[in-house]
């Protein structure tokens, strides 16, 4: 059997600037490689900076947290549905 060594791509990510595998962008189907323009690690430190810095940001946060535990409790335990049936 021959095996074939494949080059990985890589993508630079737009806020950091380092190469890196597409392994370690979150996925977005409409870019031109499927992933996002910067790293998960660089998405995660402007998320927790925009959460700690930007009151408005944090209040919508909550109010979607708390919007969606709404609707769970109110449907109930989705899994017990699926096993009904």
């Amino acid at each position: 059997m021959i095996f074939e060594m494949k080059e990985e791509i890589k993508k630079k990510c737009k806020t950091c600037g380092v190469p890196k595998s597409l392994d370690e962008f979150s996925p977005n189907k409409k870019s031109l490689f499927g992933v996002r323009p910067d790293c998960k690690i660089c998405r995660t430190k402007i998320a927790r900076q925009k959460y700690r810095y930007d009151d408005n940001y944090r209040k919508e946060v909550l109010e979607n947290k708390t919007i969606r535990n709404r609707a769970k409790k109110a449907i109930g335990p989705w899994w017990n549905f699926s096993k009904q049936l």
